[in-house]
């Protein structure tokens, strides 16, 4: 955290409610803004944050207080995979909008995790209408379930992985449908997914896998 960009404010109600003579600090709600600084080597990108502050009473301690704050947004989102280069814009996209509404809500991230799903079958040339010959509408329109079902002709078990990650992504329709742990088992989920797909590197390896297997010993390059 830059220790210069840190604020925190009360808020109006708050301020008001001060004056109730059954008042404790823990009614208290305060406001904080701020900016962070990615340190890991040759990154040091920066990140704006805001979020809530609430007071809580540590029993142990004789009845002080402390402030526990709650994150709402970072811009940019920090995102809970890494994503290969070679993932196609869209579902790289989607799945950084998810990771920013993550923190404001677990469904609508969902959501996008399931669109991101969507994207990739339209990377993988997945069809979206059930007649090719027929007219573009609703009627004709594959379901997500049913091009994955498809794709699923082709790749079985990254197939099932998608399956789930739908799953929870419907779960993201209903209110109070997702957890914060179902949001990142989705994004594990997917992280699977991508390297398996578009993780070359994995693929470069497995080729070098089988050829010191094969001469039993290095391969001379």
């Amino acid at each position: 955290m830059d220790g210069e960009t840190f604020n925190v404010v009360e808020t109006g109600p708050s301020k008001k409610a001060r004056d109730h003579e059954a008042w404790d600090p823990e009614w208290m709600e305060e406001r904080f803004s701020g900016v962070l600084e990615c340190n890991f080597d040759k990154c040091n990108e920066r990140v704006a944050i805001i979020g809530d502050v609430l007071t809580e009473e540590i029993y142990s301690e004789g009845g002080s207080y402390r402030s526990i704050y709650y994150p709402t947004a970072f811009n940019p989102a920090p995102l809970p995979i890494h994503i290969p280069d070679e993932t196609p814009g869209d579902v790289n996209q989607a799945l950084r909008l998810a990771a920013g509404l993550f923190w404001q809500s677990r469904e609508a991230a969902g959501n996008q995790i399931r669109t991101a799903v969507e994207y990739l079958m339209d990377d993988r040339r997945v069809k979206k209408w059930k007649n090719s010959k027929a007219a573009k509408n609703s009627k004709n329109r594959l379901t997500l379930h049913g091009r994955i079902e498809l794709f699923k002709e082709k790749d079985p078990v990254t197939a099932d992985y998608l399956l789930a990650i739908k799953w929870l992504g419907n779960s993201g329709s209903h209110s109070s449908g997702l957890t914060r742990t179902d949001v990142l088992e989705a994004f594990e989920m997917m992280d699977v997914v991508l390297n398996k797909l578009y993780n070359t590197r994995l693929e470069v390896i497995a080729k070098k896998v089988k050829e010191v297997n094969r001469r039993k010993g290095p391969t001379g390059k």
